[in-house]
């Protein structure tokens, strides 16, 4: 008779000790969500800092351009001063220096224009990118957004068996 208590006994302490391995296990569970969540959430903020970063670069070109842009139109009236001038000289020694001047001019400008259209394909290139990110941030978003609906989903339903297990145990 005493031996059959002993082995109930024992019985209900290993029963006792699966429900709260059981229960441990969810709570574990349980505490890893915010985890996951904040992983996720880490892996759009590193999207957006990237669409930052490709935005600030595209501004940086295109502001660089512009500059160049004004670089070339004020050479252009500089060119446009000087062939005024050279109606204007007395000596062929002038007109000489006037011709060189606008044909460094000129060549300065061809440079500029050339780094111009570099830049400008370059812009085009980063815009290209700009837009291949949005688009993957929008379904990095989307599939972010399901997957903490899910684990939203997945979580209730632990704490609901947590609850569960936990009645078992009170009993």
């Amino acid at each position: 008779m005493q031996g059959d208590t002993v082995n109930i006994t024992l019985q209900t302490l290993v029963e006792l000790q699966d429900i709260d391995s059981v229960i441990l296990n969810l709570q574990r569970k349980i505490s890893d969500f915010p985890q996951v969540i904040q992983r996720l959430d880490k892996q759009i903020e590193d999207h957006e800092n990237k669409l930052q970063t490709m935005q600030s670069r595209l501004d940086e070109q295109e502001k660089l351009r512009r500059t160049k842009e004004l670089d070339v139109d004020s050479k252009v009236a500089q060119i446009k001063k000087y062939q005024g001038q050279l109606l204007q000289v007395k000596t062929n020694k002038e007109y000489s220096a006037l011709l060189a001047e606008i044909n460094g001019l000129n060549t300065k400008n061809s440079l500029t224009e050339d780094d111009i259209l570099e830049l400008m394909e370059s812009i085009e290139r980063v815009k290209k990118a700009i837009t291949e990110t949005q688009q993957d941030l929008e379904k990095e978003k989307n599939r972010v957004h399901q997957i903490k609906q899910e684990k939203k989903v997945e979580q209730e339903e632990v704490q609901q068996s947590l609850a569960k297990e936990q009645g078992k145990r009170d009993q």
